[in-house]
C-alpha cells in the first residue's frame, strides 16, 4: 500500500510542501509564506513583531487614601444605630441566659457567640 500524504487527504487541492512561498537566504529552503524561521537550518525570517503595549489606567492624579470607620455605614456594615442595636440585643441574650441560671448557656453566648459577633459588628470598614 503506497503512504498517504495527509495534507492532500485533509485538502486534496492544496498541500502544504507543494506550495512554497518563501526562500531562505543562508540555505535556500523553500518555506511556506507564514514560517517565521527556517525548518531546515533554523535561522530566523525577520524579527519577530513586538509585543503589543498592555494598556495601563491613566493616571492624572494620586487617588485619595481610603477611609475606614467603625461609626460610619459603608455598604458592607451597619451605622451607629445598628452596631448598638446589636450591641443592646447580644447582651440583653447574656443577661436573660444568666438569669436562667444554666451555666453552659452563659458561658456559650457570653465567651464564644458574644465576642465573635460584636467583632464583625464593630470592625471597621471601608466608608470610601
Amino acid at each position: 500500500m503506497a503512504p498517504v500524504c495527509v495534507a492532500r487527504w485533509v485538502d486534496p487541492g492544496r498541500a502544504a510542501a507543494d506550495t512554497p512561498d518563501m526562500t531562505c537566504s543562508v540555505c535556500g529552503a523553500l518555506s511556506r509564506a507564514d514560517a517565521t524561521w527556517c525548518s531546515q537550518c533554523h535561522a530566523p525570517f525577520a524579527a519577530p513583531a513586538p509585543a503589543p503595549a498592555r494598556l495601563a489606567p491613566r493616571q492624572d492624579a494620586p487617588s485619595p487614601p481610603p477611609v475606614y470607620s467603625r461609626w460610619r455605614k459603608s455598604d458592607t456594615s451597619f451605622g451607629p444605630v445598628g452596631r448598638i442595636g446589636w450591641t443592646v440585643g447580644m447582651t440583653f441574650f447574656a443577661v436573660l441566659f444568666l438569669w436562667s441560671g444554666n451555666i453552659f448557656a452563659v458561658g456559650g453566648w457570653c465567651f464564644i457567640a458574644m465576642p465573635l459577633v460584636l467583632r464583625s459588628v464593630w470592625s471597621r470598614s471601608r466608608v470610601s
